[in-house]
């Protein structure tokens, strides 16, 4: 499985999930046109800790995330992470911190298609500033 491959996959559990998120960091700034090579996806996720059992169900099939980790990123915000088993490749999800910087990084967020697939997007100046 590549990279492309993987945030496909992502995507697809995102959206089922419908938690409020956003593609940003490498894969954000490679669809605005400057390129950055990393070999991770970042999301930024609007989690709630009543919800740490459904993302977790959503990729245990595959991936290797430890529920422990989500519930511990909460306090203080910051992130977990998720490896896939097919390629080792880590998806970062960063938890949304209910700052008004934070809440405007989502109110600019686009939705657009990527690879076949919905996707919703930090936008260019949002994933120079993350």
């Amino acid at each position: 499985m590549n990279e492309r491959e993987l945030l496909v996959d992502c995507l697809g559990r995102l959206n089922t999930l419908a938690f409020p998120y956003y593609l940003t960091d490498s894969m954000a700034s490679n669809y605005w046109g400057i390129p950055r090579t990393t070999h991770d996806i970042d999301f930024v996720i609007a989690l709630v800790a009543a919800n740490v059992d459904r993302i977790v169900a959503a990729f245990s099939d595959v991936f290797h995330i430890d529920e422990r980790a989500v519930r511990a990123a909460f306090d203080p915000p910051h992130q977990f992470n998720a490896i896939d088993t097919r390629s080792s490749l880590k998806i970062d999800f960063w938890l949304a911190q209910q700052t008004p910087f934070e809440n405007s990084m989502f109110e600019r967020r686009m939705h657009t298609t990527l690879f076949g697939s919905e996707v919703w997007l930090a936008s260019p100046e949002d994933v120079i500033l993350h």
